[in-house]
């Protein structure tokens, strides 16, 4: 009444038995099979005596014909169960699994994955425990997590988390009779918990005085972090309150309390700076204090941000020169009606991107608004009249119909002006009155400099891309992408700082809140998750 599967591979008798599998290849036949035959036993069987052994090498037709272990199998086969072989492993085709129906991260995963992971056991407790001394921030040599200091952040990360797979693993096998436990996470999950626990230990690592302060109940009144309202989350995790938490409801939270100088935390700061395409040292201050805070925050990023290769190459100038003064800004500059009434417009390009055999050019033009100086960019494939008038309606039609535009003298763009001067003869007298018309604006032929306000965006948007590309060869479909990443960065750069931690961005002038990092769509295992076969 039963089914035996017989395979002389252990390997294949692992993967049959795991119930986390990587590789997507790997994971959709062991899934075929486990549909095939539900309910099958998993036997060993040596090479010898395995049938299916004999057509994977070079046989004769006349031996083949007369080879008793093909047409009758093992003659241990037909024998009791007794006298089969003895298998020194117990392998189970369906192994415990307790589906998620949903992964979020959040404080529910965490705890689930937790509960899996029992931290009252001594053994993990004493992994804990041992970095519960008061130490300087200076001391990261002493650190448990100094490895931050060896290898990238992601990286690392992936360190971690075989460290607290191996602990987990031995647990189960300890206590289960050697199975594999009773939950299965995904890596993104077990990321954020490893995540979690660094943080923790940072914090046990750098702020003992602090934690026993607040263990007994008490604010923390004094020492470097008295301003920052410190108290702990439903993770025990110390959190800051500050006037962001209340500005963005998205991160009602507040920032964690982190040492700067400790290397968990300079490994992460430098990971969100790099992922955020090695923005400015604003930027990245931005991006960085609505997840972390404390105490030199600023200057440690500084010093990041100094020391990265990437930004030092773009950098670097063959020439420095005095800037002239500022003249008094025109009146278009600084008369708010609404986000890009007035804009500059300019091209950049040709690009070479690839679409299907062949490789074409493209063109990028960006519309930045005088007032907030915010950009919008649209992708195109030629430079005929016809396609950027195109593009400017599609500037009308997402954001607000521009009334005045400003840019230099190319051939599109005045053949452009003619089209809009033949269209304004047959709008309304009362539309005209009202100042509903377009104007062009054209910059002095052969002065360049004088349409600074659209040629200092352009070279952002080159910086990035240069950053994001490295000169890659990639399709139509992720340049357009890569084209959406560098208008989100460049509209949520600080134009502005309001008193000493807030700053106001184009994206805060045209939206109202922050943009953002991306979120779980930016995150590294994303790409990893849409090559399984599950998604």
């Amino acid at each position: 009444n039963n089914v035996y599967l017989w395979s002389d591979a252990l390997v294949v008798l692992q993967w049959l038995s795991s119930p986390d599998i990587d590789s997507a290849y790997v994971h959709r036949r062991v899934v075929a099979i486990r549909e095939a035959c539900p309910g099958a036993i998993l036997m060993h069987v040596k090479s010898l005596d395995n049938p299916a052994d004999i057509i994977t090498r070079p046989v004769q037709v006349d031996k083949f014909i007369k080879n008793d272990l093909w047409w009758r199998g093992p003659n241990w086969l037909i024998e009791k169960k007794s006298n089969w072989p003895i298998q020194e492993v117990e392998y189970n085709l369906s192994p415990p699994l307790v589906n998620m129906q949903s992964i979020n991260i959040n404080i529910a995963i965490v705890k689930e994955f937790e509960i899996s992971f029992n931290f009252k056991d001594e053994s993990i407790q004493t992994l804990l425990q041992i970095s519960m001394v008061d130490r300087c921030l200076e001391l990261k040599e002493n650190s448990i997590l100094n490895f931050f200091d060896t290898y990238d952040f992601t990286r690392s990360m992936r360190v971690l988390i075989y460290v607290f797979r191996f602990a987990h693993q031995t647990m189960f096998h300890k206590n289960l009779n050697k199975s594999f436990g009773n939950i299965y996470l995904s890596n993104l999950g077990q990321f954020e918990f490893a995540k979690l626990k660094a943080i923790l230990i940072m914090q046990t690592e750098c702020f003992s005085t602090e934690k026993l302060i607040l263990d007994s109940g008490k604010n923390v009144s004094f020492g470097p972090c008295r301003g920052f309202g410190l108290r702990y989350d439903k993770l025990g995790v110390i959190r800051c309150t500050t006037i962001a938490v209340q500005l963005d409801p998205l991160n009602d939270l507040g920032p964690i309390l982190v040492a700067p100088k400790h290397p968990f935390v300079m490994s992460y700061i430098y990971s969100l700076h790099y992922h955020s395409n090695c923005a400015s040292k604003n930027y990245t201050l931005n991006r960085v204090r609505r997840e972390i805070h404390g105490p030199g925050l600023k200057v440690m990023i500084n010093q990041l941000v100094r020391r990265c290769l990437i930004c030092k190459k773009h950098r670097a100038r063959y020439l420095r020169f005095a800037y002239p003064r500022p003249k008094p800004l025109p009146i278009f500059r600084t008369k708010f009606l609404a986000p890009y009434v007035a804009c500059g417009v300019d091209l950049a390009g040709p690009y070479k991107v690839i679409d299907g055999l062949s490789k074409i050019k493209v063109w990028i033009t960006l519309f930045t608004c005088l007032v907030t100086r915010a950009i919008y960019l649209v992708l195109v494939k030629d430079l005929r009249a016809s396609t950027f008038f195109r593009a400017l309606k599609e500037l009308s039609c997402r954001h607000s119909t521009p009334l005045l535009l400003l840019s230099d003298n190319a051939t599109n763009f005045a053949a452009t002006n003619k089209v809009l001067k033949i269209i304004s003869q047959h709008i309304p007298e009362f539309e005209k009155s009202e100042g509903l018309t377009l104007q062009w604006k054209f910059i002095p032929v052969k002065a360049p400099w004088t349409g600074g306000v659209y040629e200092r965006m352009i070279g952002n948007l080159k910086t990035n891309l240069d950053k994001m590309n490295f000169g890659q060869k990639i399709n139509f479909e992720e340049f357009r992408e890569h084209i959406y990443e560098c208008e989100r960065v460049i509209n949520d750069r600080p134009l502005q700082q309001v008193g000493d931690k807030e700053v106001i961005t184009p994206a805060m002038l045209l939206y109202g809140r922050k943009l953002g990092g991306g979120g779980t769509l930016s995150s590294t295992c994303v790409d990893n998750l849409l090559e399984d076969s599950k998604y």
